[in-house]
Parts: structure tokens; sequence; C-alpha cells
């Protein structure tokens, strides 16, 4: 039976994936905190874990029942750099050691595309492009990607790096959206640019993916 451990389970992008890998027939085990908001997935037939990333003890004994394993969890909004590597670089590194630890399940690590920074030219920005990420947040995304690339061998997994996502229950991107709808027109710096953007349903569908095709590992 396919098992799937989903860490950040309760927000924008994990409760998407969740609905997914149910309709996918995964047994979902949903991590969280427990003063997290779980109104997204309450209503989800999920096996709740209440932990935090950070502490690999809280959530060990549900790892090692999982045959796949989903990182979605992160830090986007920090006041510090060291909130971001905290939330990103060091969570990521405990949740990969405990997952070697526990087992070998599939690993789907969430990455950004924000960990490449955006194109100098019009050509679309690839994992062959020198990554120059220009925040914090890009920065602690790109130090977990070749951490989890370090690992190649001992560990199953791929990476996905989604541009910004947007859909039902996100906030952040929707301000995009508002501000359109209200005639003003954003500006991208520069004369001719190009914003990449996923639906949270689509995003949800490729990381089941990456966790499924065996021509993803090591990508």
């Amino acid at each position: 039976m396919k098992k799937a451990f989903v860490t950040g389970a309760n927000g924008f992008v994990g409760s998407f994936l969740c609905e997914e890998l149910l309709r996918k027939g995964y047994t979902v085990y949903a991590l969280a905190r427990k003063t997290s908001s779980l109104r997204w997935i309450s209503a989800l037939p999920v096996k709740m874990v209440f932990g935090d990333v950070g502490r690999p003890e809280s959530y060990k004994a549900a790892l090692g029942e999982c045959t796949h394993v989903f990182h979605v969890a992160g830090v986007t909004k920090g006041r510090t750099r060291r909130d971001y590597m905290e939330g990103n670089f060091e969570n990521t590194r405990l949740l990969v050691d405990a997952v070697l630890e526990t087992g070998e399940p599939r690993f789907v690590l969430v990455g950004s595309q924000a960990a490449y920074g955006p194109s100098a030219s019009l050509e679309p920005v690839t994992e062959e492009h020198p990554p120059r990420p220009l925040t914090w947040y890009g920065e602690s995304k790109l130090m977990a990607q070749q951490y989890v690339r370090e690992k190649t061998g001992v560990l199953r997994a791929a990476i996905g790096c989604p541009p910004a996502v947007y859909g039902p229950r996100d906030t952040d991107v929707l301000q995009f959206f508002k501000t359109v709808k209200m005639g003003v027109i954003p500006q991208l710096q520069g004369k001719d640019r190009y914003a990449s953007f996923i639906h949270a349903a689509d995003l949800a569908r490729g990381l089941v993916l990456l966790g499924e095709h065996p021509g993803a590992v090591g990508e």
C-alpha cells in the first residue's frame, strides 16, 4: 500500500497535495504543528501527525511507515536570514537525515524557482543555468536543494522547483490579481519580461508524478 508523509500538509500547497494523494489511493500522514490551523484538511481522511519538521523525534515513527515523503513545509516570510535558513535549509537537512535513518522511501522536495533567480534574458531559466538567488528565501531554498542533491545515491529523491503558485486558498499571488482587477497593470522591470505561474492543483499532480515516475529519481 502506498503511504505518503507530507510536511506542511495544512498549508496552501500541502492541502492540495493531500487531496491529490488521496485521489491516487495513498494513505496520507499529514504533519502539522498542534497550534496550526487545519481548516483546509480537517475534512480529509488523513492521519494527523502533530510535530515539527525541526524536531525529527516528533514524527520519526510515522516516517518509518511511509513509502513516499513530500517535503512541502517552508518559510516564505521571515524577518532575518536566519529565519529562512532554519525554516528551509536546516529543516530540510534534519528531515532528509531522518528519512535515511528510517528507511528508503521516495523523497520529493518542493524547491523554488527563486533558488535560480530571474533570467538575465528572455530565455527561460533551467537547472543548467548557474543559480543566482536574489533573496534570502531563494538562497535558503538553493541550499536545501543542494543538500538533497548531495545525497544522490543513498536518497531516492526528486526536486520540483515551481514558480509562483496560485489558486483557491492562496493569499500571496492573490494580491497580484486583485491589483489587475482594479485596473492597475503591474510593470515588470525592464522592457520585455515574462512571469511564470502554476495552479496549485497542477503543482500537486506534478509532485505526485515526481514521486512515482522511476525516471524522476536524481532529477
